[in-house]
């Protein structure tokens, strides 16, 4: 194996790894995790910049940006549930403060209604 198959090699070693790391990420839902994932697959990228060239390199890459699509639509799937789940909070919490006044205002009545 020459100099840059051994580098290369390399490269795309962190690469897969990253990839696994960012797919964990998501399955997780560690958002935060992803990001710095995700700069952390810029940098690696970046070592990249001298084999851009190479068949190899390019299969790899467009790999990587199959999985992002499929990625970026489970993400999309998680953040429409986020905002129904939100909503759904919002309702609960309206409920409850309705719910609790109309019972304050129950019981301010009834020792109202004692005394009188």
């Amino acid at each position: 194996m020459d100099e840059l198959s051994k580098e290369l090699e390399k490269i795309f070693s962190e690469l897969d790894l990253i990839e696994n790391n960012l797919d964990d990420s998501i399955e997780n839902e560690d958002f935060i995790k992803y990001n710095s994932l995700m700069d952390s697959r810029m940098r690696t990228f970046k070592k990249l910049e001298n084999f851009f060239e190479e068949k190899q390199v390019k299969n790899k890459l467009e790999k990587i940006i199959e999985k992002d699509k499929i990625r970026k639509n489970i993400i999309e799937e998680k953040l429409k549930n986020l905002k129904s789940d939100q909503m759904n909070i919002q309702k609960g919490k309206n409920a409850i403060k309705k719910g609790y006044y109309n019972v304050q205002e129950g019981l301010r009545r009834k020792k109202i209604d004692k005394s009188g």
